[in-house]
C-alpha cells in the first residue's frame, strides 16, 4: 500500500506503527511476528547502514516505521524479526504504479525520464525477499532481532538503465539527474543503502546481485 505521508501523516503512523501495537495486544505471546521495515529509518549520513547503527529517520514514513519497530523491541516475551529492506515489484492493481513500472511505462511512451545519479540504494525484488522470509519461517529463525535483507548497491540511474536494457526498451529518453535539484520533493535520504552482510553470514544466505534482480523482474514482467 502506498501512503502519501506528506499529506496524511496520521495514516502512516496508524498503518505502519500503531497497527503493530494492536497485533501484539490481539495475539498470544507464542505468536511470532515478522515486520517489514525500511531503509528510511536511517539518516542520510549513513552509508550501507548496519543493524546496530542508530536510527534517525528524516521523514514521516521513516518515523512511522521506527514506531512499529519500537513496539516490537519493547514487547515482552515476544519473538519477532524486523526486516529492513528496499523492495520493488510489479502491481497487480493496474491503478497503482511502482518505481519499476514508472520507469518502464515512461520509457515505452518515449517521455523524458530523468533518474538520479546521486541517490544510492540496495534494491531487492519482492520475490527474492519472499524467498528469504520463507527461509526464516521454515527454519524457525524468528529470534527477536533486526535483519537487513537487501540487494546490491547501485544508483537509481544504474537501476533504470539496466532494467530498460534487459527489457530491450529504448533508453534514448533516459537522462541523468540530481535529487538535489528538486526543491519541492518529499524529504528522502540520498543514501538509502543497507549492509546485508550480517544476515548473509549468520544464516549462510547468498543474496542476489543487481543483474539477478533485474532478470527476476524481467521474468515476471514478461509473464504478466
Amino acid at each position: 500500500m502506498v501512503i502519501f505521508v506528506k499529506k496524511i501523516p496520521n495514516d502512516a503512523f496508524n498503518i505502519n506503527g500503531i497497527s503493530v501495537q494492536k497485533f501484539l495486544r490481539a495475539t498470544n505471546n507464542d505468536v511470532k511476528i515478522i515486520y517489514i521495515s525500511t531503509d528510511a529509518v536511517f539518516p542520510s549520513s549513513l552509508h550501507l547502514a548496519k543493524e546496530l547503527d542508530c536510527v534517525s529517520p528524516e521523514n514521516v514514513y521513516g518515523k512511522s516505521k521506527e514506531l512499529g519497530e519500537f513496539f516490537l523491541k519493547t514487547s515482552i516475551d515476544r519473538n519477532y524479526t524486523i526486516i529492513r529492506t528496499t523492495i520493488f515489484g510489479l502491481n497487480l492493481n493496474t491503478n497503482k504504479t511502482g518505481f519499476a513500472e514508472w520507469i518502464i511505462n515512461t520509457a515505452k511512451e518515449r517521455k523524458e525520464l530523468g533518474l538520479f545519479t546521486d541517490v544510492l540504494f540496495t534494491p531487492i525484488s519482492i520475490w527474492d525477499l519472499a524467498n528469504e522470509i520463507e527461509f526464516l519461517i521454515k527454519t524457525d529463525n524468528i529470534n527477536s532481532e533486526s535483519l537487513h535483507i537487501a540487494g546490491e548497491l547501485c544508483t537509481k540511474f544504474d537501476f533504470g538503465y539496466k532494467l530498460l536494457d534487459k527489457l530491450n526498451i529504448s533508453t534514448k529518453t533516459l537522462s541523468k539527474s540530481l535529487i538535489s535539484s528538486f526543491k519541492d520533493r518529499a524529504k528522502r535520504s540520498n543514501d538509502q543503502s543497507l549492509d546485508s552482510s550480517y544476515y548473509s553470514e549468520k544464516y549462510q544466505r547468498e543474496l542476489v546481485s543487481l543483474d539477478q534482480t533485474i532478470l527476476k523482474l524481467k521474468e515476471h514482467y514478461e509473464y504478466n
